[in-house]
């Protein structure tokens, strides 16, 4: 029978268990929410999302970056991350991957043969995307499927150099720099610009057009900020809220639509018309609260080879 309740809430039923490498995984059984209140129940072919995390080595010392500090060492076997490609694709896991780390970029050449063995694998419709800090874009010529990529994130948490550079702790590519890199590539949809949101960063409405204006100005296509997660003293001194900076009433910003995670987290997606530079910039915002309600969220593979349900999950695979 039809199921005509698309409104019905489904907290009875929020966790299903699905089967990834012959062991039981617990995932949504929902999809996210408009309003926050009614969740529909999730197809049953709904599969998740794996990150890579191909290696730690970074050179950048954000203080706020979730990945400092970590002990796990070395680089990705790439031979063993193709067996697990394999099975998981057998097996119809997966809705995506995301590469990120550490720097993907502190080695073109690696990067670029795991990005063939992926769309060798997966084929070249499959949704892909990789997060760098910006310090390697030289390197984006040696990227044979970049064009593939449905999404590169560059981090840039400030459109002032200076500023940008002491959250980076390191001298990061200027503004001016990223300008001459991007003008080269046609598609730019296919940048997006990082922005965690700091109140010693971009903290205020002002500064968040400003901050996309230079996004704008400089070639990407998409604006994301991010809310800081609240892993250590300076996050906490740090976080502030994505409505504080966007806020909805704020008649510079149209907002297109919103969607809730239970407790988990909520995202924004909205667009910006700069008066400055007479174009137009899509945006985007996500805020988690760090509520850990036992879900898994995505599949996480580090360089150890380990693939877990998760960052601090379950181990289902180790090579």
């Amino acid at each position: 029978m039809k199921n005509t309740n698309l409104h019905a809430s489904c907290d009875e039923g929020s966790v299903r268990h699905v089967t990834v490498l012959g062991q039981q995984v617990p995932v949504r059984n929902y999809i996210c929410s408009r309003d926050g209140i009614h969740y529909r129940p999730a197809p049953e072919n709904a599969n998740i999302r794996l990150v890579l995390l191909p290696t730690n080595e970074c050179g950048a010392c954000c203080p706020f970056c979730i990945a400092a500090g970590t002990a796990v060492p070395g680089r990705m076997d790439l031979s063993k991350l193709e067996r697990v490609l394999t099975a998981l694709k057998a097996e119809n896991a997966l809705n995506g991957i995301t590469i990120t780390g550490g720097e993907p970029f502190t080695d073109a050449g690696y990067l670029d043969e795991l990005l063939c063995m992926i769309y060798g694998i997966m084929g070249t419709r499959f949704e892909v995307s990789v997060t760098t800090n910006g310090m390697y874009l030289n390197e984006l010529h040696r990227i044979r499927y970049l064009s593939y990529l449905d999404q590169l994130h560059i981090s840039r948490h400030h459109y002032r150099d200076d500023i940008n550079n002491r959250l980076f702790g390191r001298e990061m590519p200027t503004g001016d720099r990223m300008r001459e890199l991007l003008t080269e590539f046609a598609y730019k949809d296919l940048f997006v610009f990082n922005c965690v949101l700091l109140k010693e960063g971009i903290a205020n409405a002002d500064e968040a057009c400003r901050y996309m204006d230079f996004a704008i100005r400089t070639g990407a296509g998409k604006t994301a900020f991010q809310v800081c997660s609240d892993i250590n003293a300076y996050c906490g001194r740090q976080r502030i809220s994505y409505a504080e900076v966007l806020p909805e009433d704020d008649r510079r910003f149209l907002f297109t639509r919103s969607f809730c995670d239970r407790d988990a987290c909520r995202c924004s997606d909205g667009i910006y018309f700069s008066a400055a530079e007479g174009g137009i910039m899509e945006f985007y915002g996500h805020e988690r609260t760090g509520n850990d309600d036992g879900i898994c969220r995505a599949l996480i593979m580090r360089p150890d080879n380990k693939l877990l349900a998760g960052y601090d999950g379950t181990v289902l695979w180790e090579g």
